[in-house]
């Protein structure tokens, strides 16, 4: 049986313009999130990004929580992909387009994450199955296209790809 922490967590990978929005937005929905990159000044820059998305909502009236500092404690930071990816449930990749470079990150990915982790493409330009062939679990793959803003227009594309294992 899965620790109901445990299903709760979702890692977020790259800490720039989209992975703030969507790591601010999974908090926000009550997950316990992990933005990861590799690179550290992306890592250091993300805590005031994070702040004012957070405030920004807060502003607007779509904070479910009763402070964005509620909301911003349940984001964490790193630099270390493997200790998240082992807790993840939910695994949203949004590095920049390049087909190599998301390749690269499904199969770091793979090393890592258990069997039941759902994987995710942040992806404009790119198919998903460009990409499975490089995921450990290509049934449990998927592209989403999030709208921008991410947290104002409750529009995302979702792109299954042929190997996808489809639930009823």
């Amino acid at each position: 049986m899965t620790d109901p922490i445990e299903s709760n967590r979702v890692l977020v990978i790259g800490a720039g313009t989209m992975g703030t929005q969507i790591a601010v937005q999974c908090a926000n929905h009550g997950r316990l999130v992990f933005l990861y990159d590799n690179i550290r000044a992306a890592v250091e820059q993300a805590p005031a990004r994070l702040e004012r998305l957070a405030q920004d909502l807060a502003g607007k009236g779509l904070l479910h929580s009763s402070s964005s500092r509620d909301t911003l404690r349940r984001i964490e930071l790193g630099i270390d992909m493997a200790v998240a990816a082992v807790q993840a449930v939910i695994v949203i990749e949004c590095v920049p387009e390049n087909l190599e470079l998301k390749k690269s990150v499904f199969e770091q990915l793979g090393r890592h994450c258990r069997p039941e982790t759902i994987y995710v493409t942040n992806t404009s330009s790119l198919v998903p199955s460009q990409l499975a062939g490089s995921c450990r679990h290509p049934e449990r793959m998927a592209a989403l296209h999030f709208h921008l803003p991410v947290a104002t227009s409750n529009v995302v594309d979702l792109m299954p790809h042929p190997g996808i294992r489809r639930h009823r």
